[in-house]
């Protein structure tokens, strides 16, 4: 009987740490784009390139925005990030990706179990539509 007990807790525990990490969010911005290929190649820059005097000030505009749920300690050039993000920023027309934030996520215990990796996705800019009157 104890070792059924301690094996519910253990499953318990289990689905607490698993169900506090949500799953990848994402969101879109501006005129959406279309899609490009899952496995598309994407530009990893900072966010200086984006800004004043950055190499895609000018060319590029925001097209969406990726939060991406991964191991504690994950970085975004890890494979298990990749994986998550390529298809998502791809999904958005996404060809420029900058690293925002990374944040740690705890369990209701306080213990970390999961690491949130936010990203802005960038697509060249289009010719803005002619001014429609009514």
């Amino acid at each position: 009987m104890q070792t059924i007990a301690v094996f519910g807790v253990a499953a318990l525990m289990g689905w607490i740490v698993a169900g506090c990490a949500p799953p990848t969010v994402t969101s879109a911005f501006g005129s959406p784009r279309p899609p490009r290929a899952p496995n598309c190649e994407l530009m990893l820059a900072s966010l200086s390139d984006l800004g004043p005097g950055g190499k895609y000030m000018n060319t590029h505009e925001m097209v969406g925005s990726v939060v991406v749920t991964a191991r504690v300690g994950a970085q975004a050039t890890d494979d298990e990030v990749k994986k998550e993000l390529r298809p998502k920023a791809c999904a958005f027309g996404g060809e420029v990706i900058v690293p925002m934030t990374s944040a740690g996520a705890r369990n209701g215990f306080g213990s970390e179990v999961a690491q949130h990796l936010s990203f802005a996705v960038y697509a060249k800019k289009t010719v803005a539509p002619a001014s429609q009157r009514y």
